[in-house]
C-alpha cells in the first residue's frame, strides 16, 4: 500500500480530497497506509538562531536546554533543528500541531511531518536559485496567505493570515520596525495573487517593491515530494 497523504488544518484534515473533522479519523483509519505523510497548514513557523559549534552529544544537550528555556512548553509543540557547521549556527524551529499529528499518526509505522513553509522554501530555491537564500515571498495556498522571509537560507519570519490586508499590515509593521534597507525591500508575490496584492498595497506609504513570480504551480507539485520534519512533544 502506498504512502497516505493527509493535509492538516486548524480544525479539519483532508484525505483524498475529502475533508474530515479530527473526531472522524476512526472512520477512515482502516483505509490508510501505515506509512503516512502529514502536511501542516494554517500555522506559523517560529524560529530562533544561535551561534555555536557542537559535537553530537553536546548539540543534543544544547537543543534540550534551549527548548526548555526559550520555547513554549505544551503538548502541541513540534520542533526541528538544523546545524550549519560552516557558519557555526544552530537554528531551532517550532510549530503548533502536535495534538493533531498524534491523532492522525495512530497505528502508523513510518511518519513524515511537513510544515508547508519548508516546501515553500524549496519552491523559492528552485525558482530563484541563490537569490532565494535572502528572499521574501507571498503566496496563497488553500484559502490562506503565507509570507516567508529567508536570511542566509534560514527562516526568520513566517506569517499566515486569512486576509491579505492583515498580512500586508504585519509585513509593513516589520518593515518599519527593522528599518529594512532599500536594497532588501523586494518581495516576490505569486502571479496568481499579484494584481490583487498590488491593489491592496497601493494604500501604504512606505512600500516594498512587489515582484510577480509563478510559484503556486511548483508548490502544488512539491506537496507530494518528501521533506522530513522531526517532531517531538515538549513536556
Amino acid at each position: 500500500m502506498s504512502k497516505s497523504l493527509l493535509i492538516i488544518k486548524n480544525n479539519t484534515f483532508t484525505y483524498q480530497d475529502n475533508e474530515y473533522l479530527f473526531d472522524e479519523f476512526d472512520e477512515i483509519q482502516s483505509s490508510l497506509s501505515k506509512d503516512r505523510e502529514l502536511i501542516i497548514l494554517e500555522e506559523e513557523l517560529y524560529s530562533k538562531h544561535f551561534f555555536g559549534n557542537f559535537k553530537k552529544k553536546e548539540l543534543h544537550n544544547f537543543i534540550e536546554n534551549k527548548l526548555n528555556k526559550e520555547f513554549q512548553k505544551n503538548d502541541d509543540i513540534l520542533y526541528h533543528y538544523e546545524q550549519d557547521k560552516k557558519n557555526k549556527m544552530i537554528s531551532i524551529y517550532s510549530i503548533k500541531g502536535g495534538k493533531r499529528v498524534e491523532i492522525l499518526s495512530q497505528e502508523a509505522k513510518e511518519l513524515v511531518v511537513k510544515p508547508i513553509q519548508f516546501i515553500i522554501k524549496e519552491t523559492m530555491i528552485d525558482l530563484l536559485g541563490k537569490k532565494a537564500l535572502n528572499a521574501k515571498l507571498i503566496l496563497q495556498f488553500d484559502k490562506s496567505y503565507y509570507y516567508v522571509s529567508l536570511k542566509k537560507g534560514k527562516f526568520y519570519y513566517s506569517f499566515v493570515e486569512k486576509k491579505m490586508d492583515i498580512l500586508l499590515n504585519r509585513i509593513h509593521e516589520l518593515y518599519i520596525k527593522e528599518a529594512i534597507k532599500q536594497e532588501e525591500n523586494k518581495v516576490y508575490v505569486d502571479s496568481a495573487i499579484y494584481d490583487f496584492t498590488k491593489k491592496i498595497y497601493k494604500n501604504f506609504i512606505d512600500k516594498f517593491e512587489l515582484i510577480s513570480i509563478n510559484s503556486g504551480d511548483l508548490l502544488n507539485e512539491k506537496i507530494y515530494k518528501k521533506q522530513k520534519f522531526h517532531f517531538k512533544k515538549v513536556l
